[in-house]
């Protein structure tokens, strides 16, 4: 069933993620936006794997992932702190 329901997902996220873009920054700067921030997400998304890899070579796999949670629940802090900033 998720063979089938992730790309259906996938293929749904994009227009509503590029929407949601379009809303944060002016009409000068969407383009550039939207431009970077899939590629950024790809190199970030990609690297958090590599992360837990490398911290579970040198301590543990449950370390690894407990410092990704971490940084993911300081993330999400950090976003709900700074609400309001960029938006027209």
């Amino acid at each position: 069933m998720a063979v089938f329901l992730q790309p259906v997902m996938a293929a749904c996220f994009f227009p509503a993620a590029i929407a949601a873009l379009s809303m944060v920054r002016s009409a000068k700067e969407r383009g550039t936006t939207i431009a970077l921030t899939f590629p950024i997400a790809i190199l970030v998304g990609g690297g958090v794997p590599m992360l837990i890899g490398f911290i579970s070579d040198f301590s543990s796999f449950g370390w690894g992932i407990a410092l990704v949670g971490g940084l993911i629940l300081t993330g999400s802090i950090f976003v709900s702190h700074s609400r309001g900033i960029g938006l027209r």
